[in-house]
C-alpha cells in the first residue's frame, strides 16, 4: 500500500445557466467571469486500485444580463 497525495487546479467555466421570468421576458445578453477551481485528495494507492477522500472549489460570478420585457 502506498499513501498519496493530489491536487489541481484551473478555470471554472460557468454553464447551463437558467433565468426564470415571466413568459413574456427573455434574456438577451449576460457577462459572466471566469473563476478559479481547486481540487485535492489523499489516499492509498494498492497495485490497481486506490481509495480516496477528495475535496473541491468552484467560483463563478454573472456581472450583468440584459433583460428584454415584453410585458
Amino acid at each position: 500500500m502506498t499513501p498519496y497525495v493530489r491536487a489541481s487546479c484551473g478555470v471554472g467555466l460557468m454553464n447551463n445557466v437558467e433565468y426564470r421570468f415571466t413568459a413574456q421576458d427573455k434574456v438577451e445578453t449576460d457577462k459572466m467571469h471566469t473563476g478559479a477551481a481547486v481540487e485535492g485528495a489523499f489516499g492509498i494507492k494498492t497495485g490497481r486500485f486506490r481509495v480516496d477522500a477528495a475535496t473541491g472549489y468552484q467560483s463563478n460570478q454573472v456581472d450583468q444580463f440584459t433583460l428584454n420585457s415584453t410585458g
